[in-house]
Formats: structure tokens, sequence, C-alpha cells
């Protein structure tokens, strides 16, 4: 909502990509989107949904998948509070499936996409008050070029059988990926699994702090769960498609989250 009404056309955008990357990172071909908005009836409403409008056309149309439907409602309700909801459907082989998981001690954490920025720092704070913040008001960018090469390298992946877990990453950016996958491993292993995290190994666009690295939501990033057998293999795909990525962390049974701080 509130990245919408901030900057419709990177908001709408942003929303449609993350959507997709739900899709892309369970190694499932994206066939189709729609979008379920709801805008106010102010001048200003006006602008934000042709805006809107354009950057929902631009992702879908750069990384050519169709939208087949939706809806529009509007009411001054949604006056200063847009939404942009988002829906994917994709096609995957049930045995290609790559789960939100982390199963094993030892496996690596591999981030890949975009390098991390400062954008989305605080948006959980951003979206629960008025917040005058500049840290807290940057406004996430959409790459839908990059997102297609993602789409391409994980369809590949999937078909390999190489990918122990990936999550895509979105509110809460690396920190919550890592602690996902860590969690929903633990529910299907029983073991006591944690990970160390390595903040010198994310590629940065810019100086940042550790805390700012850990949640930052820059768009178009994946974290992969992979062991150190098929890590090899997994690599070779990556740079195949251009893809620019690194192992941040690791697997461990020892119940703990840790982060080793950059020099």
């Amino acid at each position: 909502n509130h990245p919408t009404f901030k900057n419709a056309f990177e908001g709408a955008a942003t929303g449609v990509g993350g959507i997709i990357r739900d899709i892309i990172c369970m190694g499932s071909k994206p066939i189709a989107l729609l979008d379920f908005l709801r805008f106010g009836t102010d001048k200003n409403s006006d602008k934000l949904l042709e805006n809107a409008v354009k950057g929902i056309a631009y992702y879908g149309n750069t990384i050519g998948i169709p939208n087949v439907g939706g809806s529009l409602h509007r009411h001054s309700i949604y006056d200063k509070n847009p939404l942009v909801n988002v829906a994917c459907i994709g096609i995957v082989k049930r045995d290609n499936i790559i789960y939100g998981n982390a199963l094993n001690k030892n496996s690596v954490l591999i981030l890949c996409g975009a390098k991390t920025g400062d954008e989305g720092v605080d948006s959980a704070v951003m979206a629960s008050k008025q917040s005058t913040n500049e840290r807290e008001l940057k406004s996430q960018k959409a790459d839908a070029y990059l997102e297609n090469l993602l789409l391409d390298a994980f369809v590949e992946i999937s078909e390999c059988g190489i990918s122990e877990g990936c999550q895509d990453l979105g509110a809460g950016g690396i920190l919550c990926a890592t602690t996902e996958v860590i969690k929903r491993g633990r529910e299907k292993t029983n073991q006591n699994l944690g990970c160390n995290i390595y903040t010198n190994k994310v590629s940065l666009k810019c100086p940042l702090d550790d805390y700012s690295i850990l949640s930052s939501e820059s768009q178009e990033r994946m974290l992969i769960v992979c062991s150190k057998n098929n890590l090899s293999h997994m690599s070779s795909i990556l740079k195949k498609w251009d893809l620019e990525f690194n192992s941040i962390g690791i697997v461990t049974n020892n119940g703990l989250y840790k982060v080793y701080k950059s020099d």
C-alpha cells in the first residue's frame, strides 16, 4: 500500500516483481499475472492509478508474462492507502518443486541477483507510522530485466534438482529469508538447525552498516540453499545466466543464528 502511495510506478512494479519471485523460487515457470486494484476517488488517486498501471505493464511486458485478468474498485477509503494486490500462476513438475527450507548441516546459503542497497530498510516502520526518516522513505526500484535472468536460471536449477531450498527476499531482506529457511528446516527434520551469516560476503550498492545489510529489501534477490557437493554445478548455472552471487552463510546444527560483522 505505502510504496504505491509514495511512488505508484515503482510501488506497483515491485509488487508485481515480488509475487513473480514467489513463483520463480519454487522452480516454477510463471505463465500469467492477475492484478486486483483498490484506489481512491480524488484527483491524486487518478494520477496514482495511471502510474500504477504503467508500473504493472512495465514489469509484465518486460519479463514476458501476460496479464490475464484482475479487478478495479475505487472508494474514498483508498485515497491515501491504495492497494495493488497481485496473483501469479506458474507451472512446475511436482518432483521439481523447490521448497523454502534448509535441511542439512554445512549446506551453503547463496545470495544471488541484485546487489544489496539501502532500499526498503525499516519499511515495516514506514508501514505502521508516518515517517520523516529519509532512510525509511527511500523507494525500492524494479528491474524486470534482471528478474528475467533469475527466471531462466531457476527453471534450469529446478530441472537439475540441485537446490536444497530457496527463499525469495521480500520483507525483512536477508534476515527474514535466512530465518524462514532455517525454521522450516527444523520443522521438517527435527534437527536443531541454525546458521552463520557473514555480512562482509554480501555485495553492496553502497556502504551499509550490518543492520541495513540484513534488513534491506532491495529487489530481484534470491536466497539459495545448496549442498557443497552441488556448489560447483550451481555456480556454473548462475554464471551462465550472468547473475551475481555470493556464499553469505552456512547452515549449522547448534540452534543459533549468528551474524559475523564485516571488517
